[in-house]
């Protein structure tokens, strides 16, 4: 009989040990669920209604599995300023090799292409050359730059660049190159993505198919480091002194290898005009390398119609 207990109290203390570890796995697996690792960065959401927003958005894009897959895309399209009258449209292929490689080449209706992104911490074009590329392409009685603090300028314009590339990617694919949280917010339906050092906006998901569909945040004020400043006519408004409001549209998505993407995206700039993307294709991690990410002949800008002196 004595035998007979001690195996009984064998059993229940090897059940007991074994039900404290099935409940470390679940715990661990619901854990999980909260946090989507990325290429680059880790979504955390920090309550209930958060994780539940968060979970039907991948689901809906196509699963963690598929999005945790990507690890490059090319996106190619048109955009057109939506109070442009003409309805004139400029051609877009936008760049990613994630984690930290972003670029965006827009060849414009009269002929010029533009640059503008970051590469492994690394402005495109770097801040020191768009002096240089200015005084080139713009009548000297209009040019206003003259820098007095590059690295700083610089720092300020690389955060903000992968700001707006990490909304971009949250947007799309509810993915990001840093870390980030995201919490209920103020209202029912709006949440807060928080990065490290601050708030990056307040994103909203259609409340039918879960996508998301509004990210609106703030640009902050640009530090005093221009001597005369830069007026907004010159460089088709990139300056201002004071925090603004920015929004982006994620709408239309469609399928690329059962991954939905938005096909329209609408961005309200910090001057309020409207900018209009139609995606018109999509490349699931093509082969990039940082070669892709570096600018043909002009630090910033190629004009086909004018001269390279």
């Amino acid at each position: 009989m004595v035998e007979n207990m001690n195996e009984q109290l064998n059993n229940a203390k090897l059940t007991k040990r074994f039900l404290y570890c099935l409940s470390a796995v679940v715990t661990i697996s619901f854990c999980a669920a909260f946090l989507m690792s990325q290429t680059g960065g880790v979504i955390t959401a920090k309550d209930q209604k958060a994780k539940e927003a968060v979970d039907a958005a991948i689901k809906a894009i196509g699963g963690a599995d598929k999005i945790g897959g990507i690890k490059s895309l090319i996106f190619k399209g048109s955009q057109r300023f939506t109070t442009n009258p003409q309805n004139l449209k400029d051609g877009v292929e936008r760049r990613i090799l994630l984690p930290d490689s972003f670029i965006n080449i827009i060849q414009t209706y009269n002929g010029m292409t533009l640059f503008d992104g970051v590469s492994r911490g690394t402005l495109i074009p770097p801040m020191a050359k768009m002096s240089t590329a200015m005084a080139k392409v713009l009548p000297p009685e209009r040019i206003e730059l003259v820098v007095k603090d590059d690295a700083a300028l610089e720092k300020y314009q690389i955060n903000e660049k992968t700001d707006d590339w990490t909304r971009f990617l949250i947007g799309t694919l509810m993915m990001s190159p840093v870390p980030l949280t995201i919490s209920s917010g103020s209202s029912p339906g709006v949440f807060t993505l928080a990065k490290k050092d601050g708030v990056l906006g307040e994103i909203e998901f259609d409340s039918k198919t879960g996508y998301p569909s509004v990210i609106r945040y703030k640009i902050p004020a640009e530090p005093k480091l221009l001597s005369g400043g830069i007026r907004i006519s010159d460089v088709g408004g990139a300056v201002g002194q004071v925090a603004k409001d920015g929004e982006i549209r994620f709408q239309d998505q469609f399928p690329v290898n059962d991954i939905m993407f938005p096909k329209v995206i609408i961005t309200t700039n910090i001057v309020g005009q409207r900018i209009e993307i139609k995606i018109e294709e999509v490349q699931i991690n093509p082969k990039l390398t940082l070669k892709d990410f570096e600018i043909p002949d002009s630090p910033l800008i190629k004009n086909k119609g004018a001269s390279a002196k």
